[in-house]
C-alpha cells in the first residue's frame, strides 16, 4: 500500500525541504499535495483524502491546531504529524489531545526523525482504519438493519437442495442475536381480481394498491409482533411475507387476529381480498431448513379459497395429477370457426370441472389457460370487424398478464367463466344482423330513458364503436342516434308533465340533464314549445303543482 501524504506549511522553504528530505517512495509513501495555510489544508484533505498530514502548528487564516481539531471531529483519519518551533511546546502537547501521532521540531528535522515519525503514523493509520471499518460496518448494520435482515431471510428460505451457506446465518445473528428464537414466517396473498374492473387495472394502480396494503400489513404487524421484518415482495407484487422472531404466544391465534384486522382494513378501503398462511414456530437456526420447506409449501399452496386463513399443520398433502386442456382446445377451435355458441359453452364448462376436480399444480392451470386463450384469440381476431370495440381478443397483453397472476383454483375457475362470457358475447355480435344491433341500441335507450345516456355507454353495451353505431342507427331508422335519445327523453318528459306531480327542475334532473336551461332548449327543439307553454296547454284542469 502506498500512503498518500499531504504537506502543510506557510513557509515555502520548509515545504520544499520536507518534500526532498527523504525518499518517499522507498518509505511506501507519495506526496499528493501541499498547502500554505489552514483553509487550503482543509480543502486539500477533502479533495485528496490523504492518509497522513504533516502540518505546521502556526499558520495564517487557520492554524494547524484548528485544522487538526476540525479534522478529528469529523473522522479519526487522516493521521497528523505536527511541526513546531521552539516555544510552541504547549501547543504541541495540546495537539496530542486531538490524537496527533507525533510532533517534530523544525530546527531538528532530519531524514531519520521524519522516517521514524512516518512509521508511527502508518501504524496508527492501520489501527484507526481497522477501527473505522468496524465502526462503519456496525453503523451500516444499525442504519440498514431491516434491509439486511430481509435480504438474508429471503436467501435462507430460497435455497434449492443444498443447505443455506453458513454466512447467511452469521449475517442474521450479527443483526440480532435472538433472530432464531421462536421464529416463523407469515405469507399474505393479495387477490386483486375481486376488484371492480380489475382487468383494466393499470400497472401504476396495481402498484399503488399493493404499496398501501403492504404499509397496512407493516403497521398492524408492528402492533402484534415486537420483532419482525417485511420481506421484499415477489416480482408480480401479489404477496408479501413477514419474518417474525422472539414470538410469544400461540402463533395460530396471533395470525388469526392479524388476519381479521387486515381483512377489516382492506375491506373498508381497497376491497383487495387477502389470504394468510403461517408456518409453525421454530426455535433455533437448526430448524431453518424445515422452516424454508414449510414456507415453500405455503407459497405454492394453490387450493385456497378466496379470503382464507391457514396454518402449516392444517395443509393437506395432495397427490397431484397432470392437467391438460389439449382435447378441449382442439374442439374449441372447431366450435369457434363454426360459431357454435352452445359447444363453446360446454367445452369451457368441462375445463372448469377439470380444474375443480383434478388435483394439479398451479403452473399447469396457468399454462393451460394461457394456451386456451391464445388459441381462441388467434381464431377470433381475424373475424372481429374493425368497427367493433372488442379488445378482449384483439389486444391480448392485459388478458395474458391476468392469467399469469391467477393464484388460486377459485381464481382460475372464475377466469374460465369470464372467458366463456367474452366468447359468447362476441359470437352473438358476429352472428347478429345489423338491424338486430340497431334495435338493441334502440331498446337500451327506451329501457334507460330515466338515466343519463351517453353515446359511448350504448356503444360499449353492444360492443361497437360510437361512430359505427351512429352510422348504423341512422341507416336502419333514418334518424341521428343522439336525436333519438333526446326525442325519447322528451316524450317521457311530456308524460311526466301531464301527470302534474313534478316541478320542471325535478323532471330535468330525473331525465339526466345537467341543468334546466339545456333541458328547455332540447324540449323546445323536439316539441316546438317551451316546457312552461306545454304545461299550460296540456295540464289537467284539476289543481296541481305550479309550473317552474
Amino acid at each position: 500500500m502506498t500512503y498518500r501524504i499531504l504537506l502543510v506549511d506557510d513557509e515555502p522553504i520548509i515545504l520544499s525541504g520536507i518534500k526532498f528530505l527523504i525518499d518517499w517512495e522507498k518509505n511506501g509513501c507519495a506526496v499528493v499535495g501541499t498547502a500554505r495555510n489552514g483553509q487550503q489544508a482543509l480543502d486539500a484533505i477533502a479533495a485528496l483524502n490523504p492518509h497522513i498530514v504533516v502540518c505546521d502548528i502556526n499558520m495564517p487564516v487557520l492554524s494547524g491546531m484548528e485544522v487538526l481539531k476540525q479534522s478529528s471531529e469529523s473522522s479519526p483519519l487522516p493521521v497528523f504529524i505536527m511541526l513546531t518551533n521552539f516555544g510552541e511546546f504547549d501547543l504541541a502537547r495540546e495537539s496530542m489531545r486531538y490524537h496527533a501521532v507525533d510532533y517534530l521540531l523544525k530546527s531538528q528535522l532530519e531524514a531519520e526523525v521524519l522516517e521514524e515519525s512516518l512509521s508511527l503514523a502508518k501504524q496508527e493509520y492501520e489501527k484507526r482504519g481497522g477501527l473505522a471499518r468496524v465502526d462503519l460496518a456496525d453503523s451500516y448494520i444499525r442504519n440498514n438493519r431491516s434491509e439486511i435482515l430481509a435480504r438474508n431471510v429471503r436467501k435462507l428460505i430460497s435455497f434449492h437442495g443444498a443447505p443455506p451457506d453458513n454466512d447467511i446465518y452469521q449475517s442474521m445473528v450479527k443483526v440480532d442475536e435472538g433472530i432464531f428464537d421462536s421464529f416463523c414466517l407469515i405469507h399474505l396473498m393479495m387477490d386483486f381480481s375481486a376488484l371492480p374492473a380489475s382487468v383494466s387495472l393499470t400497472e401504476a394502480e396495481h402498484a399503488k394498491l399493493f404499496d398501501w396494503e403492504t404499509e397496512v400489513i407493516d403497521k398492524l404487524a408492528g402492533n402484534m409482533f415486537t420483532h419482525y421484518t417485511v420481506l421484499d415482495p415477489e416480482e408480480r407484487r401479489q404477496s408479501i411475507t413477514l419474518y417474525c422472531y422472539q414470538v410469544t404466544g400461540n402463533i395460530k391465534e396471533l395470525a388469526r387476529q392479524l388476519y381479521a384486522k387486515l381483512c377489516a382494513a382492506s375491506g373498508n378501503i381497497t376491497q383487495v381480498q387477502l389470504s394468510l398462511l403461517t408456518t409453525d414456530i421454530f426455535d433455533s437456526s437448526a430448524c431453518a431448513e424445515a422452516a424454508a420447506l414449510q414456507y415453500h409449501m405455503l407459497t405454492q399452496y394453490y387450493y385456497l379459497t378466496r379470503c382464507s386463513f391457514r396454518c402449516a399443520q392444517d395443509l393437506v398433502h395432495t397427490t397431484l395429477e397432470p392437467l391438460s386442456f389439449g382435447e378441449i382446445t382442439n374442439a374449441l377451435i372447431t366450435a369457434l370457426r363454426t360459431r357454435n355458441a352452445d359447444s363453446c359453452r360446454s367445452l369451457i364448462t368441462l375445463a372448469s370441472r377439470m380444474v375443480s376436480n383434478i388435483p394439479h399444480k398451479k403452473n399447469d392451470a396457468v399454462k393451460e389457460c394461457t394456451f386456451l386463450y391464445s388459441t381462441a384469440a388467434s381464431v377470433l381476431k381475424p373475424l372481429i370487424p374493425e368497427h367493433q370495440n372488442h379488445n378482449y381478443f384483439a389486444d391480448s397483453t392485459a388478458v395474458l398478464d391476468r392469467i399469469a397472476g391467477l393464484s388460486t383454483r377459485d381464481a382460475v375457475v372464475e377466469w374460465l367463466s369470464e372467458f366463456a362470457i367474452q366468447i359468447l358475447t362476441l359470437l352473438e355480435q358476429l352472428t347478429s344482423s345489423k338491424s338486430d344491433l340497431a334495435e338493441k341500441a334502440r331498446s337500451y335507450v327506451i329501457e334507460n330513458v330515466d338515466k343519463r345516456i351517453m353515446l359511448q355507454d350504448v356503444a360499449d353495451f353492444i360492443n361497437l364503436s360510437p361512430g359505427y353505431l351512429s352510422a348504423l342507427f341512422k341507416k336502419e331508422f333514418g334518424q341521428n342516434f343522439v336525436d333519438f335519445i333526446n326525442e325519447t327523453k322528451m316524450e317521457r318528459a311530456c308524460v311526466l308533465m301531464r301527470e302534474n306531480r313534478y316541478r320542471m327542475y325535478e323532471i330535468s334532473y330525473m331525465l339526466g340533464f345537467d341543468n334546466a336551461y339545456y333541458f328547455t332548449k332540447v324540449f323546445k327543439k323536439h316539441t316546438g314549445m317551451t316546457p312552461t307553454e306545454y304545461q299550460r296547454k296540456f295540464r289537467p284542469s284539476k289543481p296541481g303543482l305550479p309550473p317552474g
